[in-house]
């Protein structure tokens, strides 16, 4: 079980990553949070989370990366939060959902895109039809090690359609949502790649799918809120 101060410092170094893409290190989380210790008690905290996996090294002497153990506590953290709470949307993300409501969808997975640097994808199950757009956005976001990471994240996008109605049965029967995927998830192999995907049921059209791939550190806060928003309004 994590502890209050330990969580909190988690959930920085993990918000510090996604924001940056930076290793973490003691002394950023210091300098830039408050959680009442000395720099030599924070570097002990992210010891002791590298001990139960929540943060790896690349190099000894390098500051620590989030795992997907960590995404994955940090997602849970903020299903568990927008389930106490009516969420309203502000700004850019409010104009991303009015493309929805309006079933302008084509503009919305674009806007999807452009504002959380992602893959976007809707699909509508009444129609056979397909949205999608920001294989730009996810290329610039994501970094690839070698050939065959690349070679799979292409295969990915290009197949992403047809995984769509293969999953059908297990989009249409699964009731817990939204679903998030840290690495592989039922529409796409690589590794590299996190997926949040929801199911919202609209009057006019049916079941429509929306999803948002990106890499690992995506924000995955702003997509899920923005997700859980889309379905409040229908």
């Amino acid at each position: 079980m994590i502890s209050g101060r330990t969580k909190s410092i988690l959930e920085a170094g993990i918000r510090e990553f996604i924001e940056t893409g930076e290793p973490i290190t003691s002394e950023k989380l210091y300098k830039k949070y408050d959680f009442g210790i000395k720099q030599a008690m924070i570097r002990w905290e992210l010891h002791d989370l590298a001990e139960g996996n929540y943060f790896f090294q690349q190099h000894p002497s390098g500051g620590r990366i989030p795992s997907d153990k960590a995404y994955r506590f940090f997602v849970k953290e903020i299903v568990s939060g927008m389930e106490r709470e009516r969420l309203e949307e502000e700004g850019e993300t409010e104009e991303i959902a009015r493309y929805f409501a309006r079933g302008e969808n084509a503009k919305f997975v674009k806007q999807l895109a452009e504002s959380l640097g992602v893959f976007g994808l809707c699909y509508e199950q009444e129609r056979n039809m397909v949205h999608r757009s920001g294989i730009a956005e996810l290329f610039e976001a994501i970094e690839m090690g070698n050939r065959e990471e690349m070679r799979a994240l292409v295969e990915d996008l290009d197949k992403i359609s047809d995984r769509m109605e293969e999953k059908k049965i297990w989009w249409e029967e699964e009731t817990e949502w939204p679903q998030v995927f840290i690495g592989k998830s039922p529409f796409t192999k690589s590794n590299q790649l996190s997926v949040v995907i929801r199911k919202i049921s609209k009057k006019e059209t049916g079941n429509v799918i929306v999803m948002a791939i990106g890499p690992k550190r995506m924000d995955y806060e702003t997509s899920l809120k923005l997700f859980e928003y889309l379905n409040q309004l229908i």
